[in-house]
């Protein structure tokens, strides 16, 4: 008996190690090391490289991943090993670029420096950035490959003004004052460039490539002609986000219309979720509002017990019980709307969320929620926007995108398209190389 139990136990091994190479490609003869930087105005990015860190984990290498203080708790609560690094969007812990994360070249310099020294610390094959500005200069600077994940209206091959669609009227405003920024960011990294010895850039968003660049849109979404070295990847997810305190299997068996208000990590749109929740529920919705930050309190929503406040949730969960998703315009949360044929709204705080919103009209599978806005540093505008919109007029933005035809014809066809992505694999695959 015992002879015949160590004889299964030895083919149950024996089968582990075929389906891994074979099928899985979990063990792997090569073990390489690799070092992960997300950029840090989002916690989405964070997500990211986890998704990517999951399948270089199972495929046998090492990974490590580095961010801001301020992300630590989420990764120590995700159990999940790091390295703490400072970042140029402490400056002032916006969720999106600003001056203030260029103002200093010593700033700049000082989180190049940090990068390189863990890089030389930890000896990785290749590094990841993740919207990360500083990290091509460190690994640079350290002699190692480095590799970029990034969307592509942040690429130099991208010429859309984001926020607008064609001649839609503020067009020529808004470029002037994207194009008046990136030049500033441009001369301000320069300056910390020249300091450590390195050649200046012609524009900021070069940064953004890497040896290889991989792009978490897909080709529909946002079409751009590319060089051989970027490559579509499609939605770069990770699933295990933490529940909080919000018991998901009872929530989705209740038998009401659900809305989903996701307003994300690092947004100060609390009075503007408040209103958009309470309308929905004025409609008959019960209401699941994510986001942190202020978002998250409950002053800013009526006394309801339709309205469900939590920070974090897994959405692939609860998005498939869903009539609606009104959400700030990060894409990882779009592709997933897209991928559970669920209509959005978008209701932007920065230009890149605003382009999203533009985007997702491009495709029909949502809506923008307020005008087009030029933008001036402060995402106050679109919350202005949304000001000036009659409670009418917001109900009558949620019902344009219900029961709509065209938009549940779109989303079929979009979520084969991005279904048939496997983003974190590809990158993980591309990031072994050869």
């Amino acid at each position: 008996m015992a002879c015949l139990i160590k004889f299964i136990l030895t083919i149950e091994q024996f089968s582990e190690i075929i389906y891994g190479i074979y099928i899985n490609e979990s063990v792997n003869v090569n073990p390489m090391r690799f070092l992960l930087f997300p950029g840090s105005n989002s916690l989405s990015h964070v997500a990211k490289s986890l998704g990517v860190r999951d399948i270089l984990l199972h495929k046998g290498h090492e990974v490590l991943i580095a961010t801001i203080i301020r992300h630590s708790s989420f990764l120590r609560k995700c159990c999940i090993p790091h390295e703490i690094i400072p970042d140029i969007q402490e400056s002032d812990n916006a969720s999106f670029p600003t001056i203030f994360w260029f103002k200093k070249p010593e700033r700049i310099i000082e989180c190049i420096r940090a990068e390189e020294k863990l890089i030389n610390q930890y000896k990785p094959d290749r590094v990841l950035g993740i919207f990360r500005f500083t990290t091509k200069m460190a690994a640079r600077i350290a002699c190692v490959s480095y590799f970029s994940l990034i969307c592509g209206c942040m690429l130099p091959e991208s010429k859309d003004v984001l926020g607008f669609m064609e001649n839609e009227a503020g067009i020529e405003k808004q470029k002037e004052n994207l194009d008046y920024f990136n030049r500033y960011m441009t001369e301000k990294f320069n300056k910390a460039l020249q300091e450590l010895g390195l050649e200046g850039l012609s524009n900021i968003k070069q940064v953004f490539k890497g040896e290889r660049t991989f792009l978490w849109d897909f080709r529909e979404f946002l079409p751009l002609l590319l060089p051989n070295d970027v490559t579509y990847v499609g939605p770069v997810q990770w699933d295990n986000w933490p529940e909080g305190d919000l018991d998901i299997s009872s929530f989705i068996k209740k038998n009401s219309r659900l809305a989903v208000v996701s307003f994300g990590t690092c947004t100060n749109g609390g009075s503007s979720c408040g209103r958009i929740t309470n309308i929905l529920a004025d409609l008959g919705f019960r209401v699941l509002q994510v986001g942190g930050g202020d978002n998250a309190r409950p002053g800013f929503f009526s006394k309801s017990r339709n309205i469900t406040v939590t920070s974090y949730v897994p959405l692939n969960r609860i998005l498939p019980h869903a009539r609606i998703l009104i959400s700030h315009g990060g894409q990882l949360t779009l592709f997933e709307a897209i991928q559970h044929l669920l209509p959005s709204l978008v209701m932007p705080f920065q230009p890149e969320q605003a382009h999203n919103g533009v985007c997702m009209e491009r495709i029909q599978c949502g809506k923008r929620l307020v005008t087009p806005q030029v933008f001036r540093g402060n995402s106050q505008v679109y919350i202005d926007a949304l000001n000036k919109m009659s409670d009418e007029e917001i109900r009558s933005k949620i019902r344009s995108v219900m029961d709509n035809n065209s938009i549940s014809n779109q989303l079929k066809k979009m979520a084969d398209i991005v279904n048939g992505y496997r983003g974190a694999e590809q990158v993980a695959m591309m990031l072994e190389g050869e």
